[in-house]
């Protein structure tokens, strides 16, 4: 009998023992969950500044990117400031910036040719003011057959530059009046106020009626001219 106490309280003992064995491992395992728990928030904690700094990259991409394309259109705008800079020194200093359609159509005989007229007639139909005032360039054009074309014998240089705006022109700044060497009669009429001019009404313009199409050819700084080209 004091045997079997002996075992029933040896047994109590050795569930005691276990009870706190379990118990052990219970709180180790509590421990070990508590650790994976840690490293899972660290984890998370380290995607999430990954991810951040993946952001601040790429906002400061864009934000370079922006900034660039600042720079460009600024650029653009100076570079366009400064090409209207330079179109008009040129203008002043040619002395035509003051020349518009109505100073160039009296020029012509004609006060109502515009833009699309004169440009026509030049050879290009988009012409504005500023090419306009290119009309000046052939040095193969004198004194006198300017004049004539001026209506006036008498004019000399400084008459013919204050004409186109410039008193210091003199014959080989006094230039492309009519050099189109495409021009047909009608369009050289035209130019002159007179749509029906055909070659001797063209020579009694230019200063001689004997004039022939070699002749008016020369004038315009193409011998070769025939009827067809003009």
């Amino acid at each position: 009998m004091r045997n079997t106490k002996w075992y029933v309280y040896n047994n109590d003992d050795n569930f005691a023992d276990e009870m706190l064995k379990e118990a052990d491992d219970d709180d180790d395992d509590d421990d070990d969950d508590d650790d994976d728990d840690d490293d899972d928030d660290d984890d998370d904690d380290d995607d999430d500044r990954d991810n951040h700094d993946d952001v601040m990259m790429v906002m400061i991409v864009m934000m370079m990117i922006m900034i660039m394309m600042m720079m460009k259109i600024l650029i653009m705008i100076m570079i366009m400031m400064l090409r209207i800079l330079v179109m008009e020194e040129n203008r002043r200093r040619i002395g035509l910036g003051a020349i518009g359609d109505a100073e160039l159509g009296n020029l012509l005989g004609n006060p109502e040719l515009g833009d699309a007229e004169l440009g026509n007639l030049l050879g290009n139909p988009v012409l504005g003011d500023t090419e306009l005032g290119n009309l000046l360039g052939n040095p193969e054009l004198g004194d006198a057959e300017l004049e004539n074309l001026l209506g006036d014998p008498e004019l000399g240089d400084v008459e013919i530059g204050n004409l186109l705006g410039n008193p210091e022109l003199g014959d080989a700044e006094l230039g492309n009046l009519l050099w189109n060497p495409e021009l047909e009669d009608a369009e050289l009429g035209n130019l002159l106020g007179n749509p029906v001019l055909g070659d001797a009404e063209l020579g009694n313009l230019l200063g001689d009626p004997e004039l022939g199409d070699v002749e008016i050819g020369n004038l315009l700084g193409n011998p070769e001219l025939g009827d067809d080209e003009f």
